[in-house]
């Protein structure tokens, strides 16, 4: 039984090598590394848009993506656009139209930031889901380029925005426990987006993966709008309508035409 059991410690033991010399290899390395990057400029994005455009207008945008990501994956994989997804997509684009006319007026830095948000969740959505697919990493080492390598990155944005210093640091030490457990709260919710989301994109199409991350900020939009925002103008409030319901129906549409293809 001891010799059966060292043995089996020894071949866990050398997966775990195996893995982490995977992950570390240089070529590795050169291929998950671009999605550091681009998980990097999304969030610095989302949070430059957010301040510019509002919680709201950062969504609508951000469903916009779905419709790039089936435009792209129409033009280069050939997947079909039904008569009922276009519908969707044009209600999705106009709703969109509609609610940066006349809630975002003339800010140039929410158009820009927006426009930007939504190509980097473009480009990082069809990222993941091509290294999953083709270059699959074990959890342990996704999180290695999803988490681990962007923290120096963002420690260093958080230093040159003035977040590092001593005044700042000892704020976090003032907040309340209510705060501080908000604010653990995020990280292990974090943690749990990430996992769920790199081990999804196997199982889905890219256009899906983004559907179902957009429909999911109908309740953020709510909560958004009851208790810090509040309502945007009627023609915005319209559009934002239009617009999440386009990007729902598509979904739902997307999902159906799976099942029928299966």
């Amino acid at each position: 039984v001891d010799l059966l059991g060292g043995e089996a410690l020894s071949t866990s033991t050398k997966k775990q090598n195996e893995h982490r010399n995977q992950t570390l290899a240089p070529s590795t390395f050169l291929r998950w590394c671009p999605l550091t990057i681009t998980f990097v400029l999304n969030m610095l994005s989302s949070l430059k848009a957010m301040k510019a455009a509002g919680l709201s207008g950062l969504i609508v945008f951000r469903n916009l993506s779905s419709v790039m990501i089936a435009i792209i994956e129409y033009r280069y994989k050939n997947i079909p656009i039904s008569k009922e997804s276009s519908l969707c997509i044009f209600l999705t684009v106009m709703g969109s139209a509609l609610f940066a006319s006349r809630d975002f007026k003339n800010s140039v830095d929410a158009w820009f930031w927006c426009l930007s948000n939504m190509c980097l969740t473009v480009a990082y959505d069809l990222l993941i889901r091509y290294l999953v697919k083709n270059h699959p990493l074990t959890l342990q080492g996704q999180q290695f380029y999803h988490c681990i390598l962007s923290s120096p990155v963002l420690v260093f944005m958080a230093k040159t925005n003035g977040e590092m210093r001593l005044e700042s640091l000892k704020g976090l030490q003032m907040l309340s426990v209510a705060s501080k457990l908000a604010i653990f709260g995020s990280i292990v919710l974090g943690f749990c987006i990430s996992s769920t989301a790199l081990h999804l994109s196997k199982l889905v199409s890219a256009t899906s993966f983004s559907v179902l991350k957009n429909t999911n900020k109908i309740a953020v939009i709510l909560i958004n709008i009851i208790w810090i925002d509040g309502l945007p103008s009627m023609a915005g409030f319209l559009g934002l309508i239009v617009s999440l319901a386009g990007g729902i129906m598509y979904g739902y549409i997307r999902i159906e035409e799976s099942k029928r293809e299966k």
